[in-house]
């Protein structure tokens, strides 16, 4: 339902289409369902042609693919997804300060001047949690702009 309400918003976001594929990446479109949907229709007409980026429409699809289930999700059982956003907070707020202390011990070991295979080992393990941090924060705000969808204007 609510994907077929923002095929039709209009044409204005065509000029972006055609013009700003670079700035269409799909992770521009999962934190951006509006433009996501209006992308699909663009790639689902056919009248836009990307010789400089072919694989753009497959990234829609793909993006599609995510943010479909989620807006059904969010249409079908709006508490549950409203549940949903509040453990995806707690999580990123939980790995966000695990990578504040991974940060913090690299700080310590760099000061105390200790062997490069420990601090090698901090490190790694420091852009791990920092990675793991960035990819739930990017969940995070997949959820909360699919929730956005459903609020009032």
């Amino acid at each position: 339902m609510l994907f077929k309400k923002y095929t039709g918003l209009g044409l204005c976001l065509a000029g972006l289409l055609t013009g700003c594929w670079d700035k269409l990446s799909a992770d521009y479109l999962l934190r951006h369902p509006e433009a996501l949907f209006q992308a699909v229709a663009a790639c689902q007409s056919g009248k836009i042609s990307v010789p400089e980026n072919p694989k753009h429409c497959q990234q829609v699809r793909e993006a599609a693919a995510t943010i479909s289930p989620l807006v059904e999700e969010l249409q079908l059982t709006p508490e549950k997804f409203g549940q949903r956003i509040l453990a995806a907070e707690i999580r990123s707020s939980q790995l966000k300060h695990l990578c504040q202390l991974a940060q913090e011990r690299v700080a310590v070991l760099e000061q105390q001047g200790v062997m490069p295979d420990v601090l090698r080992d901090a490190n790694s393990k420091w852009l791990v949690a920092r990675h793991a941090y960035q990819q739930q924060k990017a969940n995070v705000d997949i959820l909360l702009a699919v929730a956005a969808l459903n609020s009032p204007e």
